[in-house]
């Protein structure tokens, strides 16, 4: 396996909505998700069960930011939020593969931005995932970044996140690992 970005398109205003929702049903939709995420990031290991994040989250408890230890299974949780509220893109140009040098070059991609204000402050992890959020009316600017693919495919795919977020007038978070 290796690595690539994994596109959403999302309104990130909603997923910084769910924080302190209570939102009823979410963890159970995700439980396949958690599940996976607890056989990789194991709770006997040392990382907080999936279901304990996602709960805190979705409940309002700073906790969630404030943890201070390696924060990737908390973007993992937010990621599964994002499958949930959002819609993964057609990423076959992009994974696995896909050079994301010209992503940490771009000041329109935000990384490690849940919403607009940065309220939900959370640090990036240690390592894996890397994320780059685009809002909305940053998308048009983001599209110039193209110009530094290299790769024709990519560039065209790349090309059509922007495009599809917006023509729904979504913003794209893009995960990396």
């Amino acid at each position: 396996m290796g690595y690539g970005v994994m596109p959403y398109r999302v309104k990130t205003a909603k997923i910084a909505a769910l924080f302190g929702s209570e939102a009823k049903g979410v963890i159970e939709k995700l439980k396949n998700r958690i599940e996976q995420l607890d056989e990789h990031f194991d709770p006997a290991y040392g990382w907080p069960p999936m279901e304990t994040l996602l709960g805190q989250f979705l409940g309002g408890d700073n906790e969630f930011f404030g943890f201070g230890g390696n924060s990737a299974k908390h973007w993992y949780a937010i990621e599964s939020l994002l499958r949930e509220y959002g819609k993964m893109l057609s990423n076959g140009d992009w994974y696995p593969g896909g050079n994301i040098d010209p992503f940490y070059r771009a000041k329109t991609f935000k990384m490690y931005a849940i919403d607009k204000e940065n309220k939900l402050d959370l640090a990036g992890p240690d390592d894996f995932p890397c994320l780059f959020t685009i809002h909305n009316e940053d998308l048009e600017e983001a599209a110039k970044v193209a110009e530094e693919i290299a790769d024709q495919d990519q560039r065209t795919q790349f090309l059509q996140w922007i495009e599809e977020a917006k023509e729904h007038e979504d913003d794209l978070m893009l995960f990396y690992y």
